[in-house]
């Protein structure tokens, strides 16, 4: 074995970028067993072995390193299960893992493996987190990224006490990521690469962290919703600030004022034909404003009866969700869009927390109110030619009413939905066939049911079919194609697994195609059959797909570096009519299209 002093020596090649000459010492030291009757043993054996491997992998020899990483491996497991436990050398061995698979190709386990070890944070030392941030870098300058390219490797160069040798590959990958951006024609990049635009971001003290976002459905327009509590809507071509809304101090609340701790809690909507913007608020209260003025347009209040006490101490955990029907006529509102557990308070009328209202937006009245017994409203949806509206309880029923008449057409008293489903409550979990004639919802059994409805006279006629799924499987998100021909499902299959996605034939009820998604759940999909694609919105993360064969075209990670198994809470939205999508990040929005 190599004596503690010439390895001190080697480190320092290691460090200096002279590999050569340390795989010229370390040469016959690696092919002799570890003294593992020792930790101090173990401990230079893993030293050992470690360096030479880092040798190897930069000096451009991955395959030969990737020989040697099982014995690597096998010895630190031996170290552990001896004596104790080593972090450093577990985040070396992570490290290392992540920096072979990168080198042979395999980038996407790569940047999972960095990913799990900033999980980490001040537990690494300074070097290691230049390395790996050095390898985020880099990886964003190949997808040219060069926005978060920039970002990464000024994080690297904070570190303290970073290696020359990575000093100087970063200063080599600055050099390349200034000569990359001068030369970008962004909208001349091919459609693999992640290119997008940047907006959004507030002066200088101002606060800018980044609540809630909407795009309207031709991604022309983006309301944001800052944690100052103020909206402000963005042209989404150029960044140029179009309205400010202003919420404070009661002007848009009605007879209420809405605290600054709740002023981040709300949803936001654009009118189908972009005029105007929905913001629901607390409990029970919308307001639409003109989006090219900001000024206000309507309001609306449900839930009245609520105690002001107890109704100021729910908004900081609650607030309303309202969406539009497909051409206006109507808008859906749900006076709670969040929380696990239903609150329940002796003498106070709580049945507005799982009432769904309908309102005519001309006129600002209630066409319809209905409270369901209990349970909490998961997804609604309007068909197409607005006739009628589905709405389904996490757990229990799904209701369709006939909105003209106000009568329930088809009802079940079996719906489930993901209950883990980010902040929002209500999932893409009901869906409307282009036609209004066809409706899936998934069910308790197991099953995708699909719901054809045929009228005369004023009679509904009812026809069930069921796509059956494997038992323990969760349905996050439906969609159908334009024809109605096909169904595309989202299913999480374990939060600790991947998801997947299918393809079915709805007549016959089989798959015609399936892949594995990058999350467990993914929480919006929309299709774009001109173009062949599938978008799949999974948390801050898109995933663009080739709808004929779910072929992955591209992938969207603005948060890359915090890319984890844990799933991340930014605000993010597709557009209904357009490729687009926006991204929360950092203060900013990042824009697809």
């Amino acid at each position: 074995m190599i004596n503690r002093s010439k390895l001190e020596q080697i480190k320092k090649w290691n460090r200096t970028g002279e590999f050569h000459r340390s795989i010229q010492a370390l040469q016959e030291a690696v092919a002799i067993p570890a003294d593992i009757r020792s930790e101090a043993g173990c401990q230079e054996g893993f030293d050992t072995l470690y360096l030479y491997v880092e040798a190897q992998l930069y000096s451009g020899h991955a395959e030969e390193a990737e020989a040697h990483y099982p014995a690597l491996q096998s010895l630190l497991y031996t170290w552990n299960g001896i004596y104790n436990h080593s972090y450093t050398a577990n985040y070396q061995l992570n490290f290392i893992r992540s920096a072979l698979d990168y080198a042979l190709g395999s980038k996407l386990a790569a940047g999972r493996g960095f990913a799990r070890l900033m999980e980490y944070g001040a537990q690494l030392d300074t070097q290691l987190r230049a390395a790996i941030y050095y390898y985020f870098s880099l990886m964003d300058y190949e997808d040219y990224n060069v926005v978060d390219a920039g970002e990464k490797l000024n994080l690297a160069k904070r570190e303290e006490d970073c290696t020359p040798f990575v000093a100087e590959r970063l200063d080599e990958l600055e050099q390349w990521i200034v000569i990359r951006e001068a030369r970008m024609e962004w909208e001349q990049l091919d459609r693999s690469r992640s290119t997008f635009q940047q907006f959004g971001e507030l002066a200088a003290g101002q606060e800018s962290g980044i609540c809630e976002l909407a795009l309207n459905a031709e991604g022309s327009l983006a309301a944001v919703l800052y944690n100052d509590g103020i909206v402000r809507v963005w042209h989404t071509a150029d960044g140029q600030l179009q309205a400010v809304i202003d919420r404070g101090d009661g002007e848009a609340v009605g007879n209420r004022t809405e605290s600054k701790a709740a002023a981040d809690r709300a949803a936001l909507c654009f009118s189908p034909d972009s005029s105007l913007l929905a913001i629901g608020s607390g409990i029970g209260v919308v307001d639409l404003f003109h989006v090219h003025s900001g000024k206000p347009e309507q309001h609306w209040e449900f839930c009245a009866d609520i105690q002001e006490p107890l109704r100021d101490a729910l908004d900081q955990s609650f607030y309303t969700h309202v969406s539009f029907s497909g051409n206006g006529r109507y808008a859906v509102v749900m006076p709670v869009a969040e929380g696990d557990v239903l609150p329940f308070v002796d003498e106070v009328d709580m049945s507005c927390f799982h009432t769904v209202f309908v309102i005519e937006t001309s006129s600002g009245q209630c066409v319809l109110q209905h409270a369901f017994r209990e349970g909490r409203i998961g997804a609604v949806a309007f068909s197409e030619d607005e006739r009628m509206l589905a709405v389904g309880v996490i757990g229990q029923e799904v209701a369709v009413w006939e909105l003209n008449s106000r009568s329930i057409v088809y009802f079940d008293h079996d719906f489930v939905t993901v209950q883990d489903h980010g902040r929002m409550a209500l999932a893409n979990t009901i869906a409307f066939a282009h036609g209004s004639s066809m409706l899936a919802y998934p069910a308790s059994d197991h099953t995708i049911k699909i719901i054809s409805m045929s009228e005369w006279g004023g009679v509904y006629t009812i026809q069930r079919r069921a796509i059956v799924l494997e038992e323990g499987v969760t349905v996050s998100a439906i969609t159908f194609s334009e024809d109605g021909a096909t169904l595309i499902s989202a299913e999480d299959h374990s939060r600790w697994k991947h998801g997947l996605l299918s393809v079915w034939d709805v007549e016959r009820a089989q798959q015609l195609h399936t892949a594995a998604i990058e999350r467990s759940v993914a929480s919006k999909l929309a299709i774009h059959e001109q173009n062949d694609e599938l978008w799949v919105l999974t948390g801050p993360l898109l995933e663009i797909r080739r709808l004929s064969t779910l072929e992955q075209l591209k992938r969207l990670d603005p948060c890359q570096w915090h890319n984890s198994t844990a799933m991340l809470q930014n605000a993010s939205v597709l557009a209904d009519d357009r490729a687009a999508c926006a991204i929360a990040f950092r203060g900013k929005v990042r824009f697809f299209s």
